[in-house]
């Protein structure tokens, strides 16, 4: 048996440290177990190797983001419930750039656990779009459109492509957001015609 108090929550908070100091990816079991004070061996009573453990990571992850992005719903102004949705998304993605590159890498088409996961932080997307856009398949692609920009905006802002000196990378995100949020409320308004 394991260390006593050794369980998985324990071996995923470790493991969340680990992804903070060294990156994604950029450790081991061994180094896992050294973190904890065990064996190598003893981990594997808990969790079915560094698969799990990077899992376990994203899932803590996708949890944080998802509550991050639902802080909206409290915001009757659709455009500033976007914005506070997107600047939310990239505080996140900001702040703790490893768990978000672990919630970008979850593989989900073979995991149906992951794939429910994974609709906790696309849902919150598809409950704000959809109180201006009634068409389930139009608030599907806007869903998709906003946080394609998002996800691309952070990751050439973390590559440090987003750096030219005349214009502040902040004016450009809240340029994008702010054209996002029209084209939603213009469909929005199209549907009511």
């Amino acid at each position: 048996m394991g260390r006593k108090g050794l369980n998985t929550e324990v071996i995923a908070e470790a493991a969340i440290e680990l992804v903070e100091e060294k990156g994604y990816r950029n450790f081991s079991m061994r180094e896992l177990a050294a973190r904890l004070g065990v064996q190598p061996a003893s981990l594997y009573n808990h969790v079915n190797g560094i698969e799990a453990v990077h899992k376990a990571v994203g899932l803590h992850g996708i949890s944080i983001l998802e509550k991050a992005l639902e802080q909206a719903y409290g915001y009757q102004d659709f455009v500033e419930a976007v914005f506070i949705m997107a600047d939310a998304y990239r505080k996140f993605a900001k702040d703790s750039p490893e768990l978000y590159q672990a919630v970008i890498e979850m593989r989900t088409s073979e995991n149906e656990e992951l794939r429910q996961s994974i609709q906790r932080i696309i849902h919150p997307f598809l409950v704000l779009i959809g109180r201006e856009v009634k068409d389930p398949e139009k608030v599907v692609h806007f869903q998709r459109m906003m946080r394609s920009a998002l996800h691309g905006f952070v990751s050439l802002e973390r590559e440090g492509y987003l750096t030219y000196e005349l214009t502040d990378s902040s004016a450009s995100f809240r340029f994008m957001v702010e054209n996002l949020a029209g084209l939603i409320l213009r469909e929005g308004e199209k549907e009511k015609l």
